[in-house]
């Protein structure tokens, strides 16, 4: 006779097969509940909280959202990829120390949260601008008498126009930190037109703490690879970090 947990997790895993776009946590708990009345809510719960960490090809692209890996294909280009781009930077600054906030702006827009952290001197450039284009993840660092901006665009194969796009947003936003992600490998055009070329990935305005990075998303590891012109978070002083 299967164990309380046997069953939750075996239909757990038959809801998830059913949902192709994912499947919220809450929902998932319900569903579960509705199968099995007699089993107490706190027990699903405990049982189905981490099922991205216990079982192979359980994910969990952000934060109260299960989904089957089979099911995270790009079939939607670089929006499939939002969620977990957005988390995997997230998470490189928290192991920073830094308090980090994000949105994917792509699809949502730009928050009041977010125009309040854009800085007054640059609104009234930025805020028609934003109306026209957006980044696709956009936040701040949060400081104790300010904010450090975030811009990141995800491309599935970087183009020299990406490269300048991406620049702009930095520019007219006068973000710190800038990233254009690749979901594919960077082409070797791409790698020496950054690399051999200063001012492509630098601004006039720029202090030594910015940056403007080319990097590869390891879609397989949920990694970064292949920084261009090199990993900021490899730098050591906290100087550079405040």
């Amino acid at each position: 006779m299967p164990t309380q947990r046997e069953k939750i997790i075996k239909k757990a895993k038959e809801i998830l097969e059913k949902s192709s776009n994912g499947i919220r946590y809450s929902e998932l708990v319900r569903q579960i509940h509705n199968e099995y009345p007699e089993i107490k809510i706190k027990v699903i719960q405990w049982n189905v909280f981490d099922l991205d960490r216990k079982f192979e090809g359980i994910m969990k692209p952000e934060r109260g959202i299960f989904i089957l890996e089979k099911y995270l294909k790009p079939t939607k280009g670089e929006v499939s990829y939002y969620s977990l781009i957005k988390n995997a930077i997230e998470k490189i600054f928290k192991e920073r120390k830094l308090e980090v906030y994000l949105e994917i702006t792509a699809t949502t827009g730009i928050t009041d949260k977010l125009k309040r952290a854009i800085p007054k001197e640059t609104r009234k450039i930025a805020f028609p601008f934003l109306k026209i284009k957006k980044p696709d993840i956009f936040g701040f660092i949060k400081r104790e008498f300010s904010n450090d901006l975030i811009v990141i665009e995800v491309k599935q194969d970087i183009k020299i126009d990406d490269v300048y796009q991406t620049k702009l947003y930095k520019e007219i936003l006068s973000s710190r930190y800038t990233f254009l992600v690749s979901l594919n490998e960077i082409s070797v055009e791409i790698e020496d037109l950054c690399r051999e070329n200063y001012n492509i990935l630098h601004s006039a305005q720029d202090s030594i703490y910015n940056f403007f990075v080319v990097v590869e998303f390891n879609k397989k590891a949920n990694r970064f690879k292949n920084w261009i012109e090199e990993n900021p978070f490899e730098k050591e002083s906290d100087s550079y970090w405040r």
